[in-house]
């Protein structure tokens, strides 16, 4: 490999190891007797020491990784931190410095996996946004760096870091080991729910106590850590990123975050108030599950009164729904999804701020793909 000095001024001479006597020519290493000696010429981005090897001396680079991001800038980016709602799209704007571009896009990194993503259309010269609306679950609860990256007309491949330290958000779910109560007041593991069984669950419309098939149980998948919360009634409940009933939110609210703060008042399987007493992180490998139910949508995790995003339709009071005069919104918004899923998520009377899209790319993405009745089916 030849190292040629930083900063080059035109006309500068370097005696390379290969003995060949180069000169700055404004944009490239030159020797007038490469050709003869079979080496090639090598152009140096910025005329700083990387360089490109020009293997068949055509002037048609071949292409690498730059050492700098100088092929272009950062603009702007926004990265939700919308965990609450497991919101996990974000953009990037970024500057492409010259025309001719082949490929760009950004690259997510996490612990184990990255997600990649191309950016669609022409890549021009000069500003362009790459947008993204769902991450692979693998990437959920992790801090990851996110990099932008553009292929230039030679193959060069230039890097620049958008951020090192995006904690990605994450859909609810249930450590393995998690007691979930039966309609008949017995208790089952979580990763021993199956569907058809009934469990136990608060129906807000009636204000009471009653029962429910699973209408989705997720399979099993693992991170690298969990939060242990601490009630009242002495239950240690373990979640990745879960909604618990909120009495002061009148909501069923995120554990994880400032919504539900320590002394919150929750309900348990006696009908009892009790109140958070702590929180506290764990990191250790972690397998996690979920189960929600057909319309009522939660169940008693170890005692506990928790669901999801979907069970707050309406404002609660008293353990009751506060219904509106909301028209429900048409069938065809939900086309191809299916009915178990309009009628068992209540899709018609959820708020307008999750649309059609997301409510299908949700149902789509997630409920369909890691039920475990589908897993089954597809040999996982």
């Amino acid at each position: 490999m030849i190292y040629f000095p930083p900063d080059p001024t035109t006309g500068q001479k370097y005696v390379g190891v290969n003995g060949v006597t180069y000169t700055w020519m404004g944009n490239r290493w030159s020797g007038i007797d490469a050709l003869e000696q079979g080496t090639a010429e090598y152009y140096i981005d910025n005329g700083d020491a990387s360089f490109v090897y020009d293997e068949n001396r055509d002037g048609l680079l071949d292409g690498g990784d730059a050492d700098n991001s100088a092929g272009l800038t950062i603009t702007e980016y926004g990265l939700s931190t919308n965990l609450s709602a497991y919101d996990n799209s974000g953009y990037v704007v970024y500057n492409i410095r010259d025309s001719g571009a082949s490929e760009a896009g950004i690259i997510i990194n996490g612990i184990t996996t990255s997600h990649t993503q191309t950016l669609t259309g022409d890549y021009n010269q000069g500003d362009n946004t790459i947008t993204w609306s769902y991450i692979d679950y693998q990437l959920w609860e992790q801090v990851v760096s996110v990099t932008a990256y553009v292929v230039d007309s030679r193959g060069y491949t230039f890097h620049a870091v958008v951020t090192d330290m995006w904690d990605v958000p994450h859909g609810p779910c249930l450590v393995e080991g998690t007691q979930v109560t039966m309609a008949n007041g017995t208790h089952r593991a979580i990763e021993d729910i199956a569907h058809g069984e009934l469990v136990r669950v608060w129906n807000f419309d009636l204000g009471e106590f009653s029962e429910a098939q699973p209408i989705w149980i997720k399979a099993a998948e693992e991170t690298t850590g969990h939060d242990v919360y601490t009630f009242s009634d002495g239950t240690k409940l373990r979640t990745v990123g879960h909604h618990v009933f909120n009495k002061e939110a009148g909501a069923f609210t995120k554990l994880k975050y400032a919504e539900t703060p320590v002394g919150t008042t929750t309900f348990n399987e006696q009908g009892n108030e009790v109140t958070l007493l702590s929180k506290e992180r764990v990191i250790e490998p972690t397998r996690y599950y979920n189960v929600w139910t057909q319309y009522h949508l939660n169940l008693f995790a170890n005692g506990i009164l928790t669901s999801n995003r979907f069970n707050n339709i309406y404002p609660i009071v008293d353990m009751k729904f506060v219904k509106d005069d909301r028209a429900l919104r048409g069938l065809e918004e939900f086309a191809g999804i299916d009915s178990k899923y309009i009628t068992g998520l209540r899709l018609q009377e959820q708020p307008q701020e999750y649309t059609a899209e997301y409510i299908g790319d949700y149902v789509h993405n997630r409920l369909e793909r890691l039920d475990i009745a589908n897993t089954v089916e597809q040999g996982k």
